[in-house]
């Protein structure tokens, strides 16, 4: 699961509000997969570099 955030503030600044949201893992490969072999969808972490998701890969049972 991915999950996103962020500020959004109105038109008079009064008050502010949060937009949350959350992209599970399975919803890439999905798409990837109804797109046919053309493209492969690549989460990486920006930090380290390692790949967090890859759509051509089951993910493992249980893998976090």
């Amino acid at each position: 699961m991915i999950s996103n955030s962020t500020l959004m503030p109105t038109a008079d600044g009064s008050k502010r509000a949060i937009v949350h949201f959350e992209v599970t893992n399975d919803s890439f490969r999905k798409v990837a997969a109804s797109l046919g072999s053309r493209f492969n969808i690549v989460v990486v972490d920006a930090r380290t570099g390692q790949v967090v998701l890859d759509s051509h890969q089951p993910q493992r049972i249980g893998a976090p």
